[in-house]
């Protein structure tokens, strides 16, 4: 479970980085809905700053996660 909340969080910010990028790019050209195109960025911004963060601790879960979650025996799971 943990490696799929990295996944998702990860392509997540993945996604919402090139989202600010085109909305970026828009914005220099004038594009005339320019109050969406600043939510984008917004968002991304928001983003980045607030859900990106988990990346790490979940990282740190699946690289090191293991002991705990294979910690029992077989014979354990059955009592």
């Amino acid at each position: 479970m943990p490696y799929l909340k990295l996944f998702g969080t990860v392509i997540g910010g993945w996604v919402m980085g090139r989202a600010a990028d085109a909305a970026s790019t828009r914005l220099t050209r004038g594009d005339a809905d320019a109050d969406f195109l600043a939510a984008k960025r917004i968002t991304a911004h928001h983003y980045a700053l607030q859900v990106l963060p988990d990346a790490g601790a979940l990282r740190d879960t699946v690289q090191h996660g293991a002991g705990t979650t294979l910690g029992l025996s077989d014979a354990q799971f059955k009592e």
